[in-house]
Parts: structure tokens; C-alpha cells; sequence
């Protein structure tokens, strides 16, 4: 009587029985007053089925706004079953998956599709339903029309009554920003007139390179060129024209070596290949071959430019340092000689 007099007369009750199960009842108090005594009358109904109806209604109506939004939404939504079958996708998500309609992605199920499969999806989505935590991955999708897609998924369970019935996932197509990161990354690593890698890449390289031969004891060499009398070439024809030059170059010798070498502009018109597993012999074969290519090699403008070369090979306690230092005094070697020729 006290609680329900603070509360205007009205107060609601939550009883739960010994099976569990809850009811909600609301009681409302009257004062009476008859003659000189007061009395009080409390009504008492079972509302229980009229609120779980109102919530009912409600998450309905909230359900209707969601999808309702959710149905010209920029990013892909999918609700799914413990089981995978879809329940509910958006138009963005059809689009991403390469399906022709929303009918026809929900046709689709997330745990045995093939495509889905193969790139790893159904694998985060059952083990999200496992262990029933959110999961981010970013994954590699392949559409059957061959349209390939970078997505970044975030699965999480929906629950009912503590029970994990299924699954939402918001599917975001990063395609784009993986390919402005992707430019970005290649611009950090490479020599903007060339095209070949730049010097902070190769300095990378170079250093992962020799800790790799401490590990394994696999040999590796350096070659390091340097054009003949280039600045005579920009004087004469101007920097232009010995800009078109060096990427002749960089292309000639790029198609001479092979995919695991690594060729950067070391500054200037001089240049350097790393070339792993490689012993001392093979790289100097190699740096004769380019040195007589670049040669043969008909230029813009002008008719031939020339290159000299210094070959050397790591050997033990060697540092980055050291190693350049070789191929250069090597390369000023070939130089003193007359040019056009390899030093070792």
C-alpha cells in the first residue's frame, strides 16, 4: 500500500513461478471512504499478454524501420539461421555476391555455398556461431561472373532468450581502398621516372636478404651499373631526353632478369640488382649479357649509350654498408678501365 501510494495508485508486478515462468500483473489501488472508516481496494489483472503483444508490436514496427533502411543502404546486410539459410539481404548485398537479385541471393546459404567457401567466409561465419563473438576479417571474393571484390565482413550472432539463433553481417566492399592503399604502396616503394624500385626498397630488401642468408647460408650477389658519360647526354640533348633514356634502360634490363631480382634506381643514372640465391659466376654472366644488351640497344635521339658494371657476392660479415661499397668501387673500377665492360 505504501509503495503504490508513492506511485499514484498504480503498481506493476513481475512474478516469477517455480517453472520459471514469468507473468505481469498490475494492480491498482482505490481509497474508499465509508462513513468514518477508511477502506482501500486494490483490483488486480493479469497484463502479461497485453505488454508481451505491445513489445511485439513495437520490435515489429523497429524491424520495418531497420529493413526499411536497410534496403538502400550503401553497404551489404545479410540475417541468416544457425543453419546458414538467409532470412534477410539487402539490394547492396545481391550486388557485391554478383547475384542477379535479392530472390536470388536468398537462395544462397552462407555455410555451404562453394564461392563463399573458397574465400574463407563460411569458415569466420561458423566460427562466429561457435563461439558466439563478433568477428571483422577483410577477404578475397571471386563473384561466378569472375568479377573479384575486396570485402570487409563483420559477423555477429542475434540471440533469443540467450539462445543463438543466426547470424548479421554487414559486408562492405573496400575494393577501392584497397587499391588507392595498393598505389600507395607501390609509389613508397618505387622510383617514379624508372618504375623500378627505389632505394629505401632495395636498402629493405638487401637487409632482409642478407639475415635470410645468415639463417639458411643460401649465397646472393649485387650487380651495380652505372651509364657512361650520361651527363654529356643530358648537356647535349637536354634532361628530357636523358630522362626517356633512363627508362629505356630500366625496361631493357627489367625484361633481362628475373621476377625474384630486384632492380632500383640507386640515384642518378646508376642502378643496382639484387639477385637472390645467386653465386658470384651467374651474376657476372648476367652483368656481361646486360652490359652488351644496353649496348646493342637503339636509344631516342641518340644512337647507343654504354653501361659499367661491378659484380660482387656476399660473404660473411657483411653488412648493407659493405656490400654497396664493393659494387661501387667496383663500377668506378670498370669505369677506370675504359667503361663499358664488368669489373669483379
Amino acid at each position: 500500500v505504501t509503495n503504490m501510494k508513492k506511485n499514484g495508485g498504480n503498481f506493476s508486478t513481475r512474478i516469477r513461478f517455480n517453472d520459471t515462468s514469468e507473468r505481469r500483473w498490475r494492480e491498482v489501488m482505490y481509497q474508499l471512504c465509508i462513513s468514518d472508516d477508511e477502506e482501500i481496494l486494490i483490483t488486480i489483472r493479469d497484463i502479461h499478454d497485453e505488454i508481451i503483444a505491445e513489445e511485439m508490436k513495437k520490435e515489429k514496427e523497429q524491424l520495418q524501420i531497420l529493413q526499411g533502411l536497410g534496403s538502400n543502404a550503401p553497404i551489404g546486410i545479410i540475417k541468416c539461421d544457425i543453419d546458414g539459410n538467409i532470412t534477410y539481404a539487402n539490394k547492396k548485398s545481391a550486388d557485391i555476391l554478383g547475384s542477379p537479385s535479392i530472390a536470388e541471393t536468398m537462395k544462397i546459404n552462407l555455410l555451404t555455398f562453394p564461392l563463399l567457401i573458397e574465400c574463407g567466409f563460411s569458415g569466420k561465419l561458423k566460427e562466429c556461431l561457435q563461439i558466439n563473438q563478433s568477428i571483422v576479417s577483410d577477404i578475397d571474393y571471386i563473384s561466378k561472373w569472375g568479377k573479384k571484390v575486396f570485402l570487409r565482413v563483420h559477423i555477429k550472432t542475434w540471440l533469443e532468450q540467450s539462445n543463438i539463433k543466426g547470424a548479421q553481417v554487414i559486408i562492405d566492399d573496400i575494393s577501392e581502398i584497397k587499391r588507392l592503399e595498393e598505389e600507395l604502396r607501390k609509389t613508397s616503394i618505387t622510383d617514379f621516372l624508372t618504375n623500378t624500385y627505389n632505394r629505401r626498397h632495395f636498402v629493405n630488401q638487401l637487409e632482409n636478404e642478407i639475415e635470410r642468408t645468415k639463417r639458411q647460408g643460401i649465397a646472393f650477389s649485387l650487380v651495380m651499373f652505372d651509364l657512361d658519360y650520361f651527363k654529356s647526354v643530358n648537356d647535349i640533348f637536354g634532361h628530357q631526353t636523358g630522362d626517356i633514356i633512363l627508362k629505356c634502360v630500366a625496361d631493357v634490363v627489367k625484361k633481362s632478369i628475373r621476377k625474384i631480382d630486384c632492380l632500383a634506381r640507386w640515384g642518378g643514372e646508376e642502378f643496382v640488382i639484387l639477385m637472390p640465391g645467386t653465386h658470384f659466376d651467374q651474376a657476372r654472366v648476367l652483368a656481361e649479357r646486360l652490359c652488351k644488351i644496353i649496348s646493342e640497344t637503339n636509344m631516342p635521339k641518340i644512337s647507343r649509350v654504354t653501361a659499367s658494371f661491378g659484380v660482387t657476392q656476399y660473404n660473411d660479415n657483411d653488412t648493407v654498408d659493405t656490400i654497396i661499397q664493393k659494387a661501387d668501387e667496383l663500377t668506378y673500377l670498370a669505369k677506370s678501365r675504359g667503361r663499358n665492360q664488368v669489373a669483379y
